[in-house]
């Protein structure tokens, strides 16, 4: 079942960020409200979380949708571009999830929207023979194994790194590994699996590995096993 996500914003542009943002992360069923009339329709739509931006263009504050929301007990993150510490104590009074100062990260939103709706199993990824398909927007895509450079552990996600940019999941770094095939990738660090055909260049005695696109650290833990996995001595 998709979770109901109502974004109360009238900037088109911040919606197809967060949108973004969340896209791999779990199925979204997403609403967009640009205005106070719009966002007290969808609110009776009873939506699983409510991202709202309190300075709507028709409303000063837009404060009056958040005595409507906490009626109606559903969580809520706040946003706003504005750094205000005196508003900042109005809006606490609502007892929203979360206070976000725009720009925000990927991350910091997920992490909060996990909080909020915690989820028990991620069903975000299938494993094929050549490749992985990830889940995203009610569908899967494909990335065959060839085309991923490395995996980085990012709290409970993995972002998947291809030449294509990065494909963000809910899976442990540990648990990814263990279905992928152990002659094409190994693990150099607690956060980094790469593929071995990525490889650039091997400097042990500085403890990094260059790849196509970027230099990342080797673990004092997976030495060993790096320079047995290459056949480096």
């Amino acid at each position: 079942m998709s979770t109901k996500l109502l974004i109360i914003e009238d900037d088109a542009s911040f919606v197809l960020e967060v949108e973004m943002m969340l896209e791999g992360v779990r199925d979204f069923s997403i609403q967009v409200a640009k205005n106070i009339l719009e966002a007290q329709q969808a609110i009776q739509n009873t939506p699983d979380l409510i991202i709202l931006d309190i300075r709507l263009q028709d409303s000063d504050l837009g404060l009056n949708l958040l005595s409507q929301i906490k009626e109606s007990t559903i969580p809520f993150i706040v946003t706003t571009a504005f750094n205000d510490p005196k508003f900042y104590e109005t809006v606490q009074a609502y007892n929203p999830e979360a206070y976000l100062i725009k720009p925000f990260d990927k991350l910091t939103l997920i992490g909060i929207v996990d909080r909020v709706l915690p989820v028990l199993a991620s069903d975000s990824i299938r494993y094929s023979y050549d490749g992985v398909f990830v889940k995203a927007n009610k569908k899967y895509k494909k990335l065959k194994f060839s085309d991923i450079n490395y995996i980085k552990a990012e709290g409970n996600y993995c972002s998947i790194f291809t030449d294509e940019g990065r494909v963000t999941i809910r899976n442990s770094l540990k648990r990814f590994f263990d279905r992928m095939p152990a002659t094409k990738f190994i693990r150099i660090h607690r956060s980094f699996i790469i593929n071995v055909d990525a490889i650039k260049s091997v400097e042990l005695a500085n403890n990094v590995i260059q790849l196509n696109c970027v230099e990342l650290p080797i673990g004092r833990n997976y030495k060993n096993e790096i320079k047995k996995s290459l056949m480096l001595g």
